[in-house]
This record gives C-alpha cells, sequence and structure tokens, in this order.
C-alpha cells in the first residue's frame, strides 16, 4: 500500500500546478501540521488501546466460556449437548460480525434457558446460570469497546486538517528536481498511510484486529478443550 501510494502521489506531483510558499504560508503548513499530529495522535493511541482491550477483554469471556462448558459436562447428556449448542451458537454469531449487538439474542437464549429449567440437573443448572449472569459484565465491557471507534465530528477536523496539509505539500514548489518530487511523494504517502491505518483501527479491519476473535475460535476449533 505504502509503495503504491509513493507512485501514486510521484505521478500526480509532476502535473500538479506549483506556487512558492512565502514565509506566511509555510508558517500556515506548519502550524496545521503540528495541529493534526497534536490531534491525531491520541486518537491513534486510543484505537490501539481499544483493539489490545477488545482482545484482553475477549479472552477473558472465552474463559469464562470455557469454564461453563466443563462445569455443563456434569449435566445429563441431552441437557449439556443443548446448552452447549447455545453456547456454540453465541460464539459464532460473535465471531461473524463485529457488530457491538451481535450475539445480543442468542446470550439471551442461555440465560432464559437456566433460568425456565425445570429438569433434574438445577443445581449445576443454577451455577451455570450465576456464570452466564456474571458474564454479563464481561459482554458488556465487549459492546462498550465495539462502540467506541472514531466519531464522525473527530473524523469532520482530521479530514479537515489533513486536507490543508495536502494541499501544501502537493503544490508546493520543489523545483524540477526528481529527487525532491520523490521526498514529496513520501510525505504526502506518509500522511495519507496515517489516516488509513486510523481508518482501519476504527473499523477494525487492521490485522492488529484480526486476532479479537482468535480465543472464541479456538474454543470452537477444539471442541471447547483448549483456549488460548
Amino acid at each position: 500500500m505504502f509503495l503504491f501510494l509513493v507512485v501514486f502521489f510521484f505521478v500526480v506531483l509532476s502535473f500538479l500546478p506549483k506556487i512558492a510558499l512565502e514565509d506566511g504560508a509555510l508558517a500556515l503548513f506548519s502550524v496545521n501540521t503540528f495541529v493534526l499530529a497534536f490531534y491525531i495522535s491520541p486518537i491513534l493511541s486510543g484505537q490501539k488501546s481499544r483493539i489490545d482491550d477488545l482482545g484482553k477483554i475477549a479472552h477473558t469471556e472465552s474463559l469464562t466460556l470455557y469454564k461453563a462448558i466443563l462445569t455443563a459436562h456434569q449435566l445429563s447428556s441431552s441437557t449439556y449437548h443443548t446448552f452447549k449448542e447455545k453456547i456454540d451458537t453465541y460464539i459464532k454469531s460473535r465471531t461473524d460480525t463485529p457488530n457491538p449487538l451481535a450475539g445480543e439474542k442468542e446470550y439471551e437464549e442461555i440465560v432464559s434457558y437456566c433460568l425456565d429449567y425445570k429438569g433434574s440437573d438445577k443445581d449445576i443448572i443454577h451455577t451455570l446460570e450465576t456464570t452466564v449472569i456474571d458474564n454479563q459484565t464481561n459482554r458488556s465491557n465487549l459492546n462498550q469497546a465495539f462502540s467506541d471507534k472514531v466519531f464522525s465530528h473527530e473524523w469532520i477536523v482530521i479530514l479537515i486538517l489533513y486536507s490543508v496539509s495536502m494541499f501544501f505539500i502537493l503544490n508546493i514548489d520543489f523545483g524540477s528536481s526528481a529527487y525532491l518530487r520523490f521526498v514529496d511523494a513520501l510525505l504526502a504517502a506518509g500522511f495519507t498511510l496515517v489516516i488509513l491505518i486510523l481508518a482501519k483501527l476504527s473499523t477494525l479491519t487492521h490485522k492488529r484486529a484480526k486476532h479479537i476473535y482468535d480465543p472464541y475460535k479456538k474454543l470452537l476449533a477444539t471442541n471447547f478443550r483448549e483456549v488460548d
């Protein structure tokens, strides 16, 4: 991606008109770039921390579900398979989409099953009921972290500052030097890549976010015998 951006901007710079920036324009460029860096840095750091927190919460919930299934082994065969199937359905609903509301209905069915149970394993079901209700804290934290993305008003400020900086970068008069044009293209590509990284972190499409669901997937892949 970075090499593509460098080549793209290097070509674009060949056709754009150049402007000789005076002291006032250079000062404006410097101030705008500083403000952009000052504004975007904590947001970028916050999104990285958000993904780390999501991974930790997902791991905690996976351990809770793992322990619940271990406890459920004490149930009669039919009750165990019914309970485990509901847990499977819930986990799959979580891993299929990063939607903050994913799994809400499926988890309510698990709780309802425990509350409405009338069979002979009431003591064990009561223990599982306590476990799945206590796990609601993990689910609430997970949903909150999913929703804590970069908001629209923040994007407006970021894109305005980015656009102003890019205007100066792409129109600065560096003469006919191909070397300076390459440096200018590197600068433009770097600015753009930072914005793209922030967008991918916010939407959880960054490779850093792909491991959030690993604990859930490990549970399903090992039939609840292992958890990361």
